[in-house]
């Protein structure tokens, strides 16, 4: 056991998690298969695991849980060390020192690890409740109810979401959290649909109170995002009973991050939560400059083939021999790539936000988006969570209309802003954004497929081997694992003690298609083309096994022509679920040499501490303004767009 983590603290943490997964706040399928485990060699634990399962809410059997799983912790290390790795995972970073003290100075690592609160901790919940309806009787069309979302120290019937110990919930030197609500419906009139939400330490709670009117008569939904300082938090489901009394007037859903998490969010300036809809089409909800929530009517199959069609932009760029054999592109050709990529970017553009079935609202959200994001030097940090909605954003082209004798770089999206793509998921997992180097170094895998040298008689893989081989030369050191086989990655991906904070991967790669046999035939492709399926990784090594190190993982695939944006809509949340912080790679086939020398330059800068966001704009400007070059827009992120390393490492002689 960790000498920080006591027993007692591991099982309340345990018990705390596992409460917010029974009252559907936020699934936590690792945790519950675990305990389940547990429970069926313990009688004890069975009894107490069964009772919370009924009252989750009460307190009492909560701690009458934590009791009994502590004493099963201490005659089982095996247990322990799984939940301990839990732990690490889950626990947010935030503050150092005793859970009471104040914030830490201004010198210590802004990153700090957090104390574990005591089973005693104050807690912060997320309520909902109709504060002025009688329960007895129907709400009436017409009729102007206060549905009054707060953040209390006090799990209510109505409680949609957990918030963490109190303690937890404040940034460093602050006394106050400010979270901002916004209220989406299509069968309510919300009078005012964006609202902060004040929660102070120094009271009980705080609220934000929308005035809402029934439309229709039915059992109908609200939609509330919740987000601090434009970072999303939480998407909740409200359901409410119009017209007909209810058993449960009131009912929700939520996905998305614990409420903790809001204490070391960044802001952002733009965002974008994007999900299938209920017969087809997707639902947008955007916040930022603007709160909207608006419907997108282009089908799966329709969205499919439109990235598809930027795809095959993007080879018939990548296929020239020039981008194929040189880094330098000569303006003739780079002006006539940047067209090729433009258009389809238009195309996509269009399609998403001025479909010909789309309503005014999706095109004024498509005008503000242009609106907000060209014509001016700011660059904005735009934060994109979806599901089944793998678009390539940084290869938008953002214009009011097509303009075929007059194309402007600066116009596609990921070469003016910093953009994150984050999987809309039930339960998101919200770590530090540092990735610690120190004391003892930095653990990285690097994970090569060889037979591309061979394959292309050159030396992309060896020049690599060779940069890595200098790993004992930076400072803090690195800890290095090199990786062939297919064998080898399963069997690390399989471990939950692997210790990789950096899984680094030079392959192949084939995406399948959002129909037919789905992400699962998706695969990564090693040395002597031993292929791993997405299938074939939850069968071997499924995400139950979180993995300890919380990798970055970089799939630089390169000379790949099946790849396509579609191969992360599956790989993403599989690497997330298992405890990654994050994926980034290559949305289309690309050249060796390209993939080579940009692995090359993000490592020498992301290792010296830059963050992931600015480094990646950074070196999309770079490559094109010095080689002539737009394949850095190749490369998405699928991350917290703040992740560094730190400390920031040095290498003798640079």
């Amino acid at each position: 056991m960790n000498p920080q983590l006591t027993i007692e603290q591991l099982a309340w943490l345990a018990a705390e998690d596992l409460r917010q997964d029974l009252l559907n706040i936020a699934a936590s399928t690792y945790l519950r298969a675990t305990i389940e485990d547990a429970a069926k060699e313990d009688a004890l634990l069975a009894a107490a695991f069964a009772e919370l399962q009924q009252k989750p809410a009460d307190a009492g059997l909560l701690k009458s849980f934590a009791t009994a799983l502590a004493e099963v912790l201490r005659k089982d290390a095996g247990l322990a060390e799984r939940l301990e790795n839990w732990a690490r995972q889950s626990m947010p970073p935030r503050y150092s020192g005793d859970i009471e003290a104040e914030a830490a100075p201004a010198e210590a690592t802004p990153d700090a690890a957090a104390p574990l609160p005591p089973s005693n901790a104050a807690q912060a919940w997320l309520n909902a409740e109709l504060e002025d309806a009688d329960a007895a009787q129907p709400l009436l069309v017409g009729e102007t109810y206060t549905l009054a979302i707060s953040l209390d120290q006090a799990a209510k019937n109505t409680v949609i979401a957990s918030g963490a110990p109190v303690n937890l919930l404040f940034p460093p030197g602050t006394e106050e959290l400010t979270i901002t609500v916004q209220l989406d419906s299509d069968h309510f009139e919300v009078r005012e649909r964006s609202l902060p939400l004040h929660f102070r330490r120094s009271v009980a709670g705080g609220k934000a109170a929308f005035h809402i009117v029934p439309r229709t008569a039915g059992r109908h939904n609200l939609v509330a995002t919740v987000h601090h300082a434009g970072n999303f938090l939480q998407q909740l489901t409200i359901t409410i009973d119009v017209g007909a009394v209810a058993d449960r007037p009131l009912t929700s859903s939520s996905q998305g991050r614990p409420m903790a998490d809001a204490a070391s969010l960044q802001p952002r300036d733009i965002g974008f939560a994007i999900e299938p809809a209920p017969g087809g089409g997707y639902n947008c909800t955007a916040w930022g400059a603007t709160a909207a929530r608006v419907y997108l009517p282009i089908e799966e199959q329709e969205l499919a083939s439109a990235i598809d069609q930027v795809r095959r932009a993007l080879l018939d760029v990548v296929g020239k021999q020039k981008f194929r054999t040189q880094l330098d592109i000569p303006p003739e050709d780079r002006d006539g790539a940047l067209r090729i990529l433009a258009k389809e970017g238009f195309r996509l553009y269009q399609k998403i936000f001025y479909h010909p079935a789309g309503g005014a609202d999706a095109r004024r959200l498509g005008d503000w988006l242009r609106q907000q994001t060209t014509g001016r030097d700011e660059v904005l940090k735009i934060q994109l969570l979806t599901r089944n909605f793998p678009v390539p954003w940084g290869l938008l082209y953002i214009d009011d209309e097509w303009k075929a004798g007059g194309t402007d770089w600066r116009r596609f999206l990921g070469m003016s802003h910093i953009i994150e793509q984050i999987p809309l998921q039930t339960a998101m997992t919200t770590l530090s954004g540092v990735i610690d180097s120190g004391p003892t170094g930095l653990s990285v895998s690097v994970n090569f497929n060889e037979s591309i040298d061979e394959q292309m008689h050159a030396d992309f893989v060896a020049r690599q081997v060779q940069y890595w081989g200098a790993a004992a030369d930076f400072r803090p050191p690195i800890n290095l694992v090199s990786r062939t086989k297919r064998a080898e990655l399963v069997g690390a991906l399989k471990d939950a003690a692997s210790p990789d904070q950096i899984l680094y991967l030079f392959c192949h790669a084939v995406a399948a298609g959002l129909t037919g046999d789905g992400p699962d035939a998706s695969c990564l492709v090693l040395s002597g083309d031993e292929r791993i399926t997405l299938g074939d990784l939850n069968l071997e090594a499924p995400t139950t096994v979180q993995l300890a190190g919380s990798p970055l993982v970089f799939i630089n695939a390169c000379e790949s022509a099946e790849l396509s944006p579609l191969f992360y809509d599956g790989f993403v949340p599989y690497f997330m679920a298992k405890g990654a912080r994050g994926v980034i790679g290559t949305e289309c086939k690309t050249p060796a040499l390209f993939a080579a020398e940009w692995a090359k330059s993000f490592f020498d800068q992301f290792l010296e501490g830059g963050s992931l966001g600015e480094v990646f704009l950074r070196m999309r400007r770079e490559f094109f303004e010095q080689h002539g070059n737009p394949l850095g827009l190749i490369y998405g992120i699928h991350c917290d767009g703040d992740t560094r390393v730190h400390p920031a490492m040095s290498r003798a002689g640079h």
